[in-house]
């Protein structure tokens, strides 16, 4: 019997050791790489800007938005980044859906939690999510499979990229997008005042670090616009009232493109629009950025 359990025991130790070893080099690793964005304007947020702000047209731009993405993911990825970079100029998404509390339930929904730790495991911790109801099981299984089970250089899967799309014509999903945006299980999800607070906190990041902040509404298809629940269109408005009070930038440019030739799908830009918008965006601005 004693025989046994001291194998029992080293059958145990060996595994769990091996666990610990990857799991230090792992974090050695995330520690010791410095993300360089190398760039002045720094483009972030979800797939809104990711499709439709095309960098090859600034000086110096780089977009690292990625798709679905909250601002509390936002906001982690910049209190990363800023440590040790130096960004003059932050463009940020402000868009309806932004306020969803669909948002909050990306980290328990059994499709989009594994793919939320996914990004953010490497710039996280589990008392970060405190605020949110979490699928732990993916969040473990993450966790475990990328920290623990072997070495691994790369750990900046919460890095994007601009990913223009090719279309020739409008894929017509504008009763789909808005019960993504807006509907869990069949009901209005209501705004969620998690998503504001954390616009709160990249404001106070912008503004601690000197960076100049741009919320940028981008274009939007008429078949979107006009169902857009009434709760949330209220909401917007009156968020984009009170950070203009608070001399926040804000630019509203939902309509400025409006031809179905120039749209890949409701709520996104096609490669074409995307080179038209990112040219009104900069005019807008007004400023030598390309």
């Amino acid at each position: 019997m004693k025989r046994f359990i001291e194998v029992a025991i080293i059958f145990i130790i060996i595994p769990v050791f091996y666990l610990l070893i990857n799991y230090f080099i792992n974090r050695y690793f995330i520690n010791s790489h410095v993300i360089d964005v190398q760039t002045n304007v720094l483009i972030v947020g979800n797939s809104h800007n990711r499709r439709s702000i095309d960098t090859t047209f600034f000086k110096n731009a780089k977009n690292i938005a990625q798709g679905a993405e909250p601002y509390f993911a936002t906001y982690l990825k910049l209190k990363k980044l800023c440590v040790n970079n130096k960004i003059d100029t932050l463009i940020l998404n402000f868009f309806y859906g932004d306020i969803s509390a669909g948002n909050d339930k990306k980290f328990i929904n059994k499709k989009w939690s594994g793919e939320m730790f996914k990004r953010l495991y490497a710039i996280s911790s589990l008392s970060d999510f405190n605020q949110f109801e979490i699928n732990y099981r993916n969040y473990f299984y993450v966790y475990i499979k990328n920290l623990c089970l072997y070495p691994k250089v790369k750990h900046d899967n919460y890095i994007g990229s601009f990913n223009g799309k090719k279309s020739k014509k409008i894929h017509n999903d504008s009763t789909e997008a808005i019960e993504r945006h807006y509907f869990y299980e069949d009901k209005n999800v209501g705004i969620s005042y998690l998503c504001i607070n954390y616009l709160d906190s990249i404001i106070n990041l912008a503004d601690k670090n000197n960076m100049k902040l741009i919320l940028v509404t981008a274009p939007l298809h008429s078949s979107y616009i006009n169902n857009i629940p009434t709760n949330f269109q209220d909401s917007f408005f009156e968020l984009k009232d009170s950070l203009i009070n608070e001399k926040i930038m804000v630019l509203d440019l939902s309509e400025s493109i409006i031809e179905d030739k120039y749209f890949y799908n409701s709520d996104h830009l096609n490669n074409k629009g995307a080179k038209k918008f990112t040219k009104i965006l900069i005019d807008t601005l007004n400023c030598k950025l390309y």
